[in-house]
This record gives C-alpha cells, sequence and structure tokens, in this order.
C-alpha cells in the first residue's frame, strides 16, 4: 500500500485531481489507516498508480473523464458477468438482458441480469 502523498509524487497529479478521479469512480477509494496518537493516514493499494497512469494514456488519446468512467464501469459490469457465466457451465443461454445497473460510491456495481436458456446435457 501506499501513502497519499506517494501516489501524487508518482503520478504527478494533484491531491484535487485525485479527490475529483475518486469521486468519479476512476479510482477506489483510500483505505484509513489508524496511527495511533498521530490520528489516521488514508492509503491506496499500489494499483491505484497503475490506474492512473492509463486514466492519463487515454486522456492523451482523446477521452474525457466521463467516458473514461463510463468505459471503467463497462469494464467492471463485463468482470461481473464474465464471473457469473463461469459458475454456470452447465447452462446454454441463448438469450439476456441486462436490466439494471448501480454502481456504488466504492466502486462496486450490482447488475440485476435475466437469462434465458436450457440446461445442457
Amino acid at each position: 500500500m501506499v501513502k497519499v502523498k506517494d501516489v501524487i509524487q508518482e503520478t504527478g497529479i494533484s491531491y484535487h485531481t485525485l479527490v475529483k478521479y475518486t469521486g468519479l469512480g476512476l479510482v477506489p477509494k483510500s483505505q484509513r489507516i489508524w496511527r495511533g496518537r498521530k490520528g489516521s493516514e488514508a492509503w491506496y493499494f499500489n494499483e491505484v498508480i497503475h490506474d492512473i497512469n492509463r486514466i492519463k494514456e487515454e486522456q492523451k488519446s482523446g477521452l474525457t473523464l466521463r467516458e473514461i468512467a463510463e468505459n471503467r464501469a463497462i469494464e467492471r459490469t463485463m468482470a461481473t458477468f464474465t464471473g457469473i457465466m463461469r459458475n454456470l457451465p452447465n447452462y446454454h443461454f441463448t438469450r439476456g438482458s441486462i436490466i439494471k445497473i448501480d454502481e456504488n460510491a466504492d466502486g462496486s456495481v450490482v447488475v440485476n441480469i435475466e437469462m434465458k436458456g436450457i440446461k445442457r446435457r
């Protein structure tokens, strides 16, 4: 895990940009770690540096932050869907649709999916 100041130093973004990325769901919220009498500190998982560098590259290619955030929501939804499908190997689905997608502030996604198919023999 890395401290907020290290994330800012390594990526070259400002604290306000980091807060904006968190608010848009582009990076997960920091974890508060208690440090005794000194209070608590905000720490991020190491992957946040990779995520921020990826965001910067996508911005260079012309995408807006809103478009990048929408792409991340789609990626999370597809990862969820893929996980569900792996857990149902005995079925052959012929149709499906996403009924509703709710994205939580912590970056998690709740997806209501309706699938129609048959059980494999």
